[in-house]
């Protein structure tokens, strides 16, 4: 049997840490946590969402309590009801359109243009708390960086341009560019893709119809692999650019599969054995507008 004493201060340790169990347990559901911040900003490294917003990247509150947006319950539903790790909830929840803005975009379509997914313009926006009610017609946070929402445009408002930032080369930081940016199916203009800070080492240009971003040999892919076409020619660079031209026709097997007034995505992927790792790279992404 404890002495007294030593009695008095075992029952007190244990009950410190019961009430920082209980603490831990009920804060769980609310509390911001820094892990998924990390996931989010290594499955996206080239997005500002993030950056924009910080914790209100989901939360209506800078620290990151209740309630959240329709963003951020979206993942918490997969996660708490769902039993999907950050990573899965992340992946999955990428072809919602959580915050209902009025153009559309999914959310990894927001993401990638460095918009809110869970935020859009005006009293236009939905709370859930955690007790299962909601708060219709809020306006967003004040103090949000850049656009919630991307531009409304040529091709249902997708952005055109440059998106997707890869890591650079062993060379540095590569970008490609396509002229023109807005292309007539129907004209069938030759175009040009260029890219530089390329090693001289050989690659090929690649397209698809969806965006991403996903981590592959020493950066990132910015095309979605699904209906992702190489382009015919493979050739190396000459003092670290490369320049191609092409049309719809004959960049790859059987033509780009374009379709009028969507965007088809744009890439470089070279080799680059000085970089060491998966001894290849890419550029970052290009998306055109295809018009009728």
């Amino acid at each position: 049997m404890l002495p007294r004493t030593r009695l008095s201060i075992a029952l007190a340790a244990l009950s410190v840490a019961a009430v920082s169990t209980l603490s831990l347990a009920s804060a769980s559901a609310t509390a911001p946590k820094p892990s998924y911040f990390s996931a989010w900003s290594n499955r996206y490294p080239g997005s500002l969402s993030a950056a924009n917003a910080a914790c209100q990247l989901c939360h209506e509150q800078t620290n990151g309590h209740e309630p959240w947006n329709g963003y951020g319950w979206d993942l918490r539903e997969l996660i708490l009801s769902g039993g999907m790790g950050i990573d899965q909830a992340l992946a999955a929840v990428e072809g919602n359109d959580s915050d209902l803005d009025p153009t559309g975009s999914t959310n990894l379509e927001e993401i990638l243009a460095d918009a809110q997914p869970g935020w859009t313009d005006g009293a236009n926006n939905t709370l859930y708390f955690e007790d299962g009610t909601t708060m219709m017609n809020v306006n967003p946070p004040a103090g949000l960086g850049g656009d919630l929402d991307p531009p409304v445009g040529g091709c249902g408002g997708a952005a055109t341009g440059n998106y997707c930032s890869s890591a650079p080369f062993s060379t540095g930081l590569s970008t490609i560019t396509v002229s023109p940016s807005e292309v007539s199916i129907t004209a069938n203009p030759t175009m040009t893709a260029s890219a530089n800070n390329l090693p001289d080492q050989p690659g090929i240009f690649i397209a698809g119809p969806a965006q991403a971003a996903i981590p592959f040999f020493n950066g990132t892919l910015c095309i979605a692999p699904t209906g992702l076409q190489r382009f015919s020619t493979v050739n190396v660079p000459s003092a670290g650019v490369v320049v191609q031209s092409f049309t719809i026709a004959d960049a790859a097997a059987g033509g780009l599969l374009v379709v009028a007034d969507t965007t088809y995505n744009f890439q470089r992927w070279n080799r680059d054995p000085a970089g060491g790792g998966g001894a290849a790279n890419f550029s970052d992404g290009f998306a055109v507008c295809f018009t009728p």
